[in-house]
């Protein structure tokens, strides 16, 4: 065999023993990103910024006084971060940091509320069957926490009946037959704590003379939130056990009524299974405050004042302002007519062992009618909790009561003192 070679170039592919199958191209280099280390001169001019914010309002401070608008205006624009949180700051940090603020806001209110709601119906679904009702042994479903009820003034008759009294709970208020439950069970009772609007109408009287309590309810229940932040529960619990809120005017401590819902109805030995007689639509007879449709927190109330004076027959014949104050925990007072003028009288407490012991001390200020007018409207838009009352004889006779201040939300053609409310 004879091998011959050539000065000619092979065709790309080929040489003298057939095809060659062409080398792959060499991989390209893969570049990466390179990290450069950041030098500490890059943060300088954001930490001159700093250095020269808290400089320039050291300055102000050291040379401006104490109390000043100049003052009061260098703290509202250059140091208002205490106020942030709340939403007081000056507008330009608000609207810098709000994102911050409301996430911040959103998990402080949303998340530990669910996660409570959510443990506390696992708890009774899982666990309700070795729970037990709740019954108050300090104020017990009995005589002695009754007291002796004279009655509504308004109502002669009212409250004097010598009519059996049954206790009943409120959350069983719904139940019309049936054995009653042996133990606390979800979902077990109709009735509701709130049910929508907290409102005056709520508010339906029995017959206890009661009524400055109940028109310092139904004057808070205008205000939105205010009676649901007494309450410690949200909802109807399944032991019957609520926690209400009070402000102990003589003590000047916030107080926290721990309580059951049994409440006094009218009895009827006939009527089974609870021995109270009912209503038209099926519900007991409550003696003192009704339910109003469904809701209780109207007789809860009721009971947990009651308790706070050591009986029912201590809430009778009292004044309005003590309720307000102790269910809002700010001052009170009133204002009488004396001749042409308006003389203002503050509340103040006495040592007593009567809760409710207080008198009213004359205040140096004092307003004509056109004058006290435009004091009231500026108390409303205020916020202020307004009651009003017939202390005369001659509204006694005409059936005046203590009542409740309602303002129009759009303006009324009220021609008293040419103005309208």
């Amino acid at each position: 065999m004879q091998f011959q070679a050539t000065g000619q170039l092979q065709p790309q592919g080929w040489n003298t023993f057939g095809p060659v199958t062409p080398a792959a191209p060499p991989p390209e280099p893969i570049t990466r990103p390179v990290s450069v280390p950041r030098h500490a001169s890059t943060y300088w001019p954001v930490l001159a910024i700093v250095a020269a914010y808290f400089v320039v309002y050291a300055l102000l401070r050291l040379r401006l006084r104490e109390g000043s608008p100049e003052r009061q205006l260098a703290d509202r624009w250059l140091w208002c971060w205490p106020s942030l949180y709340s939403g007081q700051a000056c507008c330009i940090y608000n609207l810098i940091f709000s994102p911050i603020i409301l996430v911040i806001h959103a998990f402080r209110i949303y998340i530990p509320s669910c996660l409570y709601i959510y443990c506390w119906r696992m708890y009774w679904l899982l666990g309700g069957c070795c729970s037990e009702f709740f019954e108050d042994k300090e104020f017990p479903p009995c005589d002695k926490s009754l007291g002796k009820v004279g009655g509504d003034s308004a109502n002669a008759t009212s409250g004097k009946k010598d009519s059996n009294i049954v206790w009943v709970r409120a959350m069983h208020f719904s139940r019309r037959d049936g054995p009653k439950p042996s133990h606390p069970t979800l979902g077990d009772s109709f009735m509701c704590l709130f049910e929508g609007k907290i409102e005056a109408q709520d508010i339906l009287q029995g017959a206890l003379g009661d009524c400055w309590l109940l028109a310092a309810m139904a004057t808070l229940a205008e205000h939105e939130g205010a009676i649901n932040s007494l309450f410690t529960e949200c909802c109807v619990q399944p032991a019957g056990k609520y926690s209400v809120k009070l402000f102990d005017p003589q003590e000047k401590v916030w107080k926290v009524i721990t309580l059951d819902d049994f409440v006094p109805c009218i009895a009827d030995p006939r009527d089974q299974p609870d021995g109270a007689a009912r209503n038209a639509d099926g519900m007991p007879k409550a003696m003192y405050a009704k339910p109003h449709g469904k809701e209780i927190w109207v007789m809860l109330m009721e009971k947990a004042f009651a308790k706070l004076c050591s009986s029912y027959a201590a809430t009778e014949a009292g004044i309005t302002e003590w309720a307000i104050s102790a269910m809002t925990g700010g001052n009170a007072w009133r204002y009488e007519r004396q001749g042409s003028t308006w003389e203002r009288l503050d509340l103040v407490t006495q040592k007593s062992k009567d809760k409710r012991a207080c008198a009213f001390k004359p205040n140096d200020e004092k307003h004509t009618d056109e004058d006290f007018f435009k004091l009231l409207r500026q108390y409303h838009r205020q916020g202020a909790v307004l009651c009003c009352g017939g202390v005369q004889d001659a509204g006694k006779k005409l059936g005046f009561h203590v009542q409740m201040v309602l303002f129009p939300s759009t303006p009324s053609p009220c021609s008293r003192f040419g103005q309208s409310i």
